[in-house]
């Protein structure tokens, strides 16, 4: 995208999510701490913000990237075009027999979690990085 394009793209994605950045390394966000910048990047802390985040660069006709915690993903030099979501919605609740979760949960966390409250059946991603939901 041209600057100007980017520009006016980032002026009206700030209307509906005032904490979106422009040209953003990614490296720290990955696993393994390599690769180069998101055009466009905003954190989703919400169901809610991860929603509006899709939403709104769909609208925009924007490439969109989601991300979790980036494990296993390596990104290249040249970055990712587009808007990069990172999701960082931290919530779980069980009710009866039935878990419900926020795509940005830490999966290890919710794994010990559970394990306290004395409920398994997730045993089996103890060892899998990452997070529910996301690459």
């Amino acid at each position: 995208m041209s600057d100007d394009t980017t520009k006016l793209l980032l002026d009206e994605l700030r209307r509906e999510l005032p904490d979106v950045r422009r040209d953003v390394p990614l490296a720290p966000y990955c696993a393994y701490r390599v690769g180069g910048p998101g055009e466009l990047l905003v954190e989703a802390r919400t169901d809610a913000e991860l929603l509006r985040a899709l939403s709104v660069g769909a609208a925009l006709s924007l490439p969109i990237t989601v991300l979790g915690q980036a494990t296993n993903v390596l990104i290249g030099d040249g970055g990712v075009p587009g808007l990069v979501i990172l999701t960082r919605a931290h919530a779980w609740t069980v009710h009866e027999d039935v878990l419900t979760t926020a795509s940005g949960t830490v999966l290890a966390e919710l794994i010990v979690d559970l394990a306290g409250r004395g409920l398994g059946g997730l045993e089996f991603a103890a060892n899998i990085p990452g997070s529910v939901g996301g690459a």
